[in-house]
């Protein structure tokens, strides 16, 4: 979906994820801190209750991970870049047809 860049873009993804996932869980396996970035690997479930680019809810128990990637500068976040299983979960609410 078109996001607008910087903070304006980041919000908006968080506002759509938790839309569509409003009971959204997130488990943190892994974070680690070098140098001026810090990567944090997740594991995340959530009920699809809301719209989710364009699908209807669907009421299913949804599973998927999430790759982060911090640059800090100054104490802030200066850049995030995001692998987020986006496949799995259009898959998994049945957008998306899976393998068999």
């Amino acid at each position: 979906m078109p996001l607008p860049p910087g903070l304006d873009g980041f919000k908006a993804i968080g506002r759509a994820m938790n839309g569509a996932f409003p009971d959204v869980r997130v488990t943190e396996t892994d974070l680690i801190a070098a140098r001026d970035r810090v990567v944090e690997r997740s594991d995340v479930v959530g009920t699809h209750k809301g719209d989710m680019m364009g699908v209807p809810p669907s009421g299913k128990t949804v599973r998927w991970s999430e790759i982060h990637i911090y640059r800090l500068a100054g104490g802030k976040i200066a850049e995030h870049w995001v692998e987020l299983a986006m496949l799995e979960i259009m898959q998994q609410i049945g957008a998306v047809p899976s393998r068999s």
